[in-house]
């Protein structure tokens, strides 16, 4: 079997688009170092559902860096403000697109993991 590339539509290409832009502009809007890539998000500021102790990388490239988070349910652009934050700790600068999320309970502790991608 063949691997086809992977062609967007018309549509698909328009709407890209608009979400690459709709992202820049909040990156500029906060000084974001790091580029948004989970475009399905309709909401910035819309509750994740998500809440932990403090975000590390989930690659661990830098084990001990983490940065503490609000003891909050916290917003998508939260989540952003603070992978932000992380990424310029770690000093990374050939991953800086967020990719994914993910938490985990680590020594009783709640973990939020953040995929930097490039």
């Amino acid at each position: 079997m063949m691997n086809e590339e992977f062609e967007m539509t018309e549509d698909e290409s328009i709407q890209f688009e608009k979400d690459y832009e709709r992202f820049s502009i909040i990156q500029d809007e906060n000084n974001f170092k790091t580029e948004w890539c989970l475009y399905e998000i309709e909401d910035i500021n819309e509750n994740t559902g998500l809440s932990a102790d403090y975000i590390t990388d989930m690659l661990k490239r830098n084990r001990d860096i983490k940065v503490e988070l609000p003891n909050k349910e916290l917003t998508w652009l939260d989540l952003w403000k603070y992978a932000d934050k992380l990424y310029e700790l770690i000093g990374d600068n050939d991953h800086l697109f967020i990719e994914t999320f993910e938490v985990k309970d680590i020594d009783g502790k709640r973990e939020l993991q953040v995929f930097f991608g490039s």
